[in-house]
């Protein structure tokens, strides 16, 4: 079950574009996206991870890569919400028991906190990648959507969004579908985990298509990319 929970469904229109890529520095799902058209601005680098400062009004920086990516096209890690370790593919099943569990028994089992964010402990982004890194509150993915211009790109191997700023950095993210027994929709949608669950086995999800995108809630034992954020 899919629940919009944002009216931000936009019509995007597709225009090519061709920059320069950077590469980021963590390890990882190499074996997709090799495309030359995934544009982003390389900015600086924390903790061995690079970030954009894409002007925003919170002053949050966005990282270029998904948690286990070595490139912006790269697909990375998919996880479960509240799941450190990475979703397995058909050849193995690794979802979190999470999603297992109602929201009062998670805050009663100190995986979230009265907020419904999760706690350091359970958030993947900070897991993997330490210091301050940690998985977008659903507040963060909001302004991302609203203060930046979104473009859909369409890639010979990997489509997505480059999203820009007001101060002209952007960053790429890539179309990678989401994870069950398989992958689905990969070059079609795009799913991004939150740190935030407003309902039962749900969490906020960043959703998107060449169509436009929304905040949602979704199941949270689904397998989704992270692309982590810091102060």
């Amino acid at each position: 079950m899919k629940k919009a929970i944002l009216n931000g469904m936009l019509a995007i229109i597709t225009i090519p574009v061709i920059l320069s890529l950077s590469s980021c520095k963590t390890s990882g799902n190499t074996d997709k996206g090799n495309a030359d058209d995934t544009p982003q601005t390389v900015e600086h680098n924390y903790n061995g991870h690079e970030y954009v400062d894409l002007g925003l009004p919170s002053g949050i920086k966005w990282a270029t890569c998904n948690i286990g990516a070595t490139k912006p096209e790269e697909y990375g890690d998919y996880f479960s919400w509240g799941s450190t370790t990475p979703f397995i593919d058909e050849k193995g099943d690794n979802r979190c028991t999470i999603f297992k569990k109602s929201l009062s028994e998670l805050q009663a089992a100190g995986i979230i906190n009265e907020e419904g964010v999760l706690n350091p402990r359970y958030d993947a982004a900070r897991t993997h990648w330490g210091g301050t890194w940690r998985m977008p509150t659903h507040n963060e993915i909001y302004e991302l959507c609203e203060k930046c211009t979104w473009e859909w790109i369409d890639g010979d191997s990997i489509s997505g969004y480059k999203i820009t700023g007001k101060n002209g950095r952007s960053i790429f993210l890539p179309a990678v579908g989401h994870m069950m027994l398989h992958t689905y929709y990969d070059g079609i949608n795009g799913h991004y985990w939150s740190n935030t669950t407003i309902s039962d086995y749900h969490a906020i999800n960043l959703m998107f298509s060449e169509e436009g995108k929304a905040t949602i809630t979704f199941e949270a034992e689904y397998g989704c990319p992270i692309r982590a954020v810091s102060e």
